[in-house]
């Protein structure tokens, strides 16, 4: 292997994964200042609350699109330094990153989480945030830090997610069949962990996407004639030993991983046990909504359904938001196999803002996907 190319391989991945992490960061900053604007009742009425995350999944689909965008150019520059062949721009179109959801349910996760919290505390019902020297504010303050956290790591899933998808696409349209997983220890808030050191010694066919958990910021390397990925994780793996700590060689040595399914995400990497592997995707993620046999890699005609089930909900949501407005009196409709309270909000008529400029995206999206 040149050491020259393998470093600038290296470079280039280390660029690619620095700039996703930083469009993840700056768009999860600029979406909880959107979140904490709302009132404490505000975070429980769905007008409101769908309202803003149609203004989010508009930000989060524009973010994704970028993330392919990167992920499309660092694997041609990637090939091109490899001397490889290269190919031909793919689609420029939206695809979603997860299956069996769609981009406005995937806004509305933190709200799950604080109402999940809320929850466990039902004697604490703020009318308004309390301040620091007042009695619940600890506890409040920890919905919301909790809530932030979860948007957080959505948001860096999802990012990634998109630009692993692009660039394995574009090295499939290259030709290239089998890619490495390059650890960036400096990219994850804890540095690289054992099930990603282990996972990085193998070859994957690319075909087979990569496998992800939480915070996983592993980059994608091609195997060509030349396998530069093997050079840098031996640099990595280097220091992460001497650094021993909880990755020591003789830890790894004993650490198996296996891939379970995720119902949205799809392949999950995690720490290997005896369950035969249906069984463990089922034992797993039993905890998440969709079953994981019902994954399938999402293309342009999932993007097309998601679209569509996003405008369905976003007319049903507009007439029962603007009533609401209209009368002053608080209302419930039923969508997605819920049941939303719509009530009366000095926020609503901006909820209805966002709702409206989001179905007019939807629209014109979907006039592009025919």
């Amino acid at each position: 292997m040149n050491t020259a190319t393998a470093k600038q391989v290296g470079r280039l991945s280390d660029s690619y994964d620095k700039l996703i992490s930083a469009l993840s960061a700056r768009q999860s900053k600029q979406a909880w200042n959107l979140w904490k604007s709302l009132t404490p009742s505000d975070w429980w009425n769905d007008g409101v609350t769908w309202g803003y995350a149609a203004k989010q999944a508009s930000v989060d689909m524009a973010r994704n699109l970028k993330a392919r965008q990167l992920g499309e150019a660092t694997a041609f520059k990637t090939l091109q330094a490899l001397n490889a062949k290269t190919f031909d721009p793919i689609s420029g179109s939206w695809i979603p990153s997860r299956a069996n959801t769609d981009p406005q349910r995937i806004a509305m996760k933190h709200v799950d989480t604080y109402r999940h919290l809320t929850t466990l505390d039902p004697q604490v019902r703020p009318e308004e945030w309390p301040k620091p020297d007042e009695k619940d504010w600890q506890l409040v303050e920890s919905w919301l830090r909790q809530a932030r956290e979860r948007l957080e790591t959505v948001a860096d899933t999802d990012t990634v997610r998109s630009g692993d998808m692009a660039m394995q696409e574009s090295y499939k349209r290259a030709g290239v069949t089998q890619y490495r997983r390059v650890i960036h220890p400096e990219l994850s808030k804890t540095g690289s962990c054992g099930i990603c050191v282990v996972a990085a010694t193998r070859i994957y066919k690319i075909r087979d996407l990569k496998a992800m958990h939480v915070e996983c910021h592993c980059g994608i390397v091609p195997i060509t004639d030349q396998d530069p990925g093997e050079y840098l994780n031996n640099i990595d793996l280097e220091t992460i030993y001497r650094k021993a700590g909880g990755t020591s060689a003789d830890q790894l040595r004993h650490l198996r991983i296996q891939v379970g399914t995720h119902g949205e995400l799809g392949p999950i990497l995690d720490e290997y046990n005896n369950l035969a592997e249906d069984q463990y995707s089922k034992t797993r993620y039993r905890n998440y909504p969709n079953k994981p046999s019902s994954w399938r890699p999402p293309d342009n005609k999932m993007a097309k359904q998601q679209l569509q089930a996003m405008l369905d909900r976003s007319d049903k949501l507009l007439e029962s938001m603007k009533r609401v407005r209209k009368t002053g009196k608080e209302e419930t409709l039923d969508t997605d196999g819920r049941r939303l309270r719509v009530a009366p909000s000095k926020s609503l008529k901006r909820a209805i803002d966002y709702q409206e400029a989001f179905a007019r995206e939807l629209r014109t999206m979907l006039h592009e996907n025919v």
